[in-house]
């Protein structure tokens, strides 16, 4: 017998030349309220800004935006997308939650943080609020991918 809530194979049926699989679930799942709409960015560490703005730039013809944010770094608009350049000298994630979002992650927009927020915290899982003051937290996965979720605004969707 499997350990409670992780899923075990059922049957396993070749029909056709197609392998059908049939998972039984011990528990019941229910949906998640993350209302997840859109991937907003990623964060790249890098060691030279002036090199790695040359590449970015000149080299994939990316264009620059406009970045608030005060710590060494520079954003590039690619479509509804955005790539963010974070200059850490010796490029080793840090794992110090105060620092997540200084770190490599991706960013997913959510249309309503505040209740994404008290689930987490109902749940005791942690997260740490952007150090910038935005509406945005950020949280780890099981391998500690670093994740941001950021408030939608209905001019963005």
């Amino acid at each position: 017998m499997p350990a409670q809530g992780v899923p075990h194979l059922d049957e396993i049926r070749c029909m056709c030349g197609y392998l059908r699989l049939t998972l039984n679930f011990p528990i019941s799942f229910e949906s998640t309220i993350m209302q997840i709409i859109q991937s907003l960015h990623t964060a790249i560490l890098i060691t030279d800004l002036d090199r790695s703005d040359y590449f970015y730039t000149h080299i994939l013809g990316l264009e620059k935006v406009e970045r608030p944010l005060k710590y060494p770094g520079i954003w590039y608009q690619i479509g509804n997308y955005q790539l963010h350049l974070i200059v850490a000298p010796t490029v080793p994630t840090d794992k110090q939650q105060e620092k997540w979002g200084q770190n490599p992650h991706i960013a997913f927009a959510v249309m309503d943080l505040e209740i994404i927020k008290s689930e987490l915290t109902a749940k005791n899982y942690p997260f740490q609020a952007s150090a910038s003051g935005r509406p945005a937290i950020f949280i780890q996965d099981p391998d500690q991918n670093i994740i941001e979720l950021s408030q939608a605004f209905a001019d963005k969707i």
